[in-house]
């Protein structure tokens, strides 16, 4: 359902996916300087009682970016 609105809003999405593609490039260099090593890995912001795996938000853009990409085949 979110994917289809996206895909019916091309100028919303063509103004998000630049701003979201690259605070998640800064957050993934961010997190090999200043992340901490949990569980053999270093990918991990530590933010007081949680942590914060900027991965996470790389899938989220991977999926926007693949959205944009279908729209512009639609």
């Amino acid at each position: 359902m979110t994917l289809n609105w996206l895909t019916s809003r091309k100028s919303l999405l063509c103004g998000v996916l630049p701003i979201n593609h690259a605070q998640t490039h800064g957050l993934l260099a961010a997190v090999l300087v200043v992340g901490s090593s949990r569980s053999g890995t270093q990918g991990w912001f530590p933010l007081g009682p949680f942590q914060l795996q900027p991965s996470e938000f790389a899938k989220v853009a991977l999926i926007l970016g693949f959205t944009y990409v279908a729209t512009q085949f639609h």
